[in-house]
């Protein structure tokens, strides 16, 4: 917890710096985002000169974690704080390609230190996008899961198939609902498992079982069906029964998990376009003003390029038009052209 809020707490402090994009100096195939960043460290006894490579390093950490800020999503964030804070920030001197110290002073029982440094773009880029798996850039929906199973004719009371499903959500990263209202996903069906043979399998039992279940949105929108066939094999004839269910669960998980990321990807996520901006700094603003708006669930940077950004919206239901109203009061930008799934725009 401790390692989030210093997180959170150096996007703050960094976030009132001035950015700006340009080529390496070292190479030129490479971009790199000019941040001022200010640091700060207390002054233990009289130790000026400990205090001062403190605070040097602190403003460092901050101006690495602007950049970081825009590059992910607020789930991932959080999620990944220890990640983000042992391989990038706290490892600045690796991603700071050259810097230079604007300001430094005694500020009470305090030393502080402003910089302006030359972050690698791309080094920054490849490293977040290796710490952020599918589930997370669609903003980790809320899955609510039921389903009915059967072993022969009889119903059983276990969460064998739905277990399974659940336990594999999880591991890749969707929250899990107890209630159906508490979702974003609701996935629902059936499964059985009924008597294959024991013939020449030494004393063990086989049985074959089917699962078929349906996916919707939240707003009842069908996302995608799912069926699966599979065998098992136990001792007795209640362990074939239940491993059957369980490699169908396993069986269709792939699909399921499929759908649900071909769905958030076509329909739940809008592209925003805009261009005239002036530095990264109006970004991570337009980035924290989108993450306030109740009906978007997120956002995050894809790109930002000699004044444009295009940035990716996560919203909750619908598609641009839930945003016109608000968008349109917006004293940041002026919208230039709309489509369902695409928003135009440039900057004031």
């Amino acid at each position: 917890m401790r390692k989030i809020i210093l997180l959170l707490s150096c996007l703050a402090l960094a976030s009132c710096a001035s950015n700006k994009l340009k080529k390496s100096s070292l190479n030129s195939a490479y971009d790199v985002e000019i941040v001022q960043a200010e640091g700060v460290s207390p002054i233990v006894g009289t130790d000026i000169e400990g205090a001062k490579k403190s605070a040097l390093s602190d403003s460092m950490k901050n101006a690495l974690a602007l950049v970081v800020g825009v590059y992910v999503s607020a789930d991932t964030l959080v999620s990944k704080s220890m990640l983000i804070n042992d391989d990038i920030t706290s490892q600045s001197e690796g991603y700071i390609e050259k810097y230079k110290v604007l300001k430094e002073y005694r500020d009470g029982d305090f030393y502080k230190v402003r910089i302006e440094a030359h972050v690698r773009k791309e080094d920054i880029s490849a490293k977040l996008k290796s710490l952020e798996n599918e589930v997370e850039k669609i903003g980790n929906p809320v899955v609510y899961i039921k389903i009915s199973e059967k072993i022969g004719d009889r119903e059983i009371q276990g969460d064998y198939s739905g277990g399974e499903i659940t336990a594999k959500l999880r591991q890749d990263g969707f929250r899990i609902a107890s209630m159906e209202d508490e979702a974003d996903i609701k996935i629902t069906g059936q499964a059985s498992s009924k008597y294959n043979t024991d013939s020449g399998l030494g004393g063990f039992i086989s049985y074959s079982g089917s699962l078929s279940a349906e996916i919707k949105a939240q707003s009842g929108e069908i996302m995608g069906a799912v069926s699966a066939s599979a065998g098992g094999l136990g001792l007795n004839e209640d362990l074939a029964g239940k491993e059957a269910l369980l490699n169908c669960a396993r069986k269709a998980y792939d699909k399921t998990k499929s759908s649900i990321l071909d769905y958030y990807r076509q329909k739940r996520i809008i592209a925003f376009k805009i261009s005239g901006l002036k530095s990264l700094n109006e970004v991570n603003d337009l980035i924290r003003y989108f993450r306030n708006i109740p009906d978007i669930k997120d956002s995050m940077l894809k790109r930002y390029s000699d004044g444009s950004a295009h940035i990716e919206i996560l919203i909750r239901k619908g598609n641009s038009s839930q945003l016109i109203g608000v968008f349109s009061k917006s004293g940041k930008f002026e919208m230039l052209k709309t489509q369902p799934f695409e928003i135009e725009a440039k900057a004031k």
